[in-house]
């Protein structure tokens, strides 16, 4: 009797990293769960990454067992990866999901710039308005700015500490 097998196994179930993980972790666990062929048998899986959702120039290409649901990697910092495990069965034929995004950012945002008041303002006033230009983050994208204000310089004991989303300005009241 012969069999002819043209269906490919089942897609592997991609568990971790979540689509659209951002991290500064350059080693990388990914998960999945076991893909299943129930005509031929489940060969193998390959983890792909590439930097390109098209999977055309691989930075990573692992072969592994047909039981491995694990694979940990050390990828190049700032950069978009996308990610995929390909399931192959026992007749050579293989299914893939869709490959999901992960972006590696390890370089901080742009500092902010054009603050005032300037240093070494005094005042007598207890309300004191803030500006600043707006930073930025080329690959990740920027959360947010903290207003912080120290009267030492150190920023070991701070007088205030709030997040200003990603306004540019910002007053407080100060009390002596």
């Amino acid at each position: 009797t012969l069999f002819l097998d043209t269906t490919p196994p089942s897609a592997a179930s991609l568990a971790a990293p979540a689509a659209a993980t951002e991290t500064r972790n350059v080693t990388i666990r990914f998960t999945w769960s076991v893909a299943s062929d129930t005509h031929s048998g489940l060969a193998s899986h390959r983890l792909q990454v590439d930097t390109s959702g098209a999977f055309s120039s691989l930075v990573a290409d692992s072969p592994l067992s047909a039981a491995a649901t694990a694979e940990t990697l050390t990828l190049s910092a700032n950069d978009t990866y996308f990610w995929r495990v390909l399931a192959r069965d026992d007749a050579g034929n293989t299914s893939a999901p869709a490959g999901r995004l992960l972006i590696l950012d390890t370089t901080p945002p742009g500092i902010s710039l054009g603050m005032t008041p300037v240093v070494g303002t005094e005042t007598r006033g207890i309300t004191i308005s803030f500006t600043w230009s707006a930073g930025s983050d080329l690959l990740s994208g920027l959360f947010e700015h903290r207003l912080q204000i120290d009267t030492a310089g150190t920023f070991a004991n701070l007088v205030a500490d709030s997040a200003a989303g990603l306004a540019t300005a910002g007053a407080r009241t100060l009390y002596g």
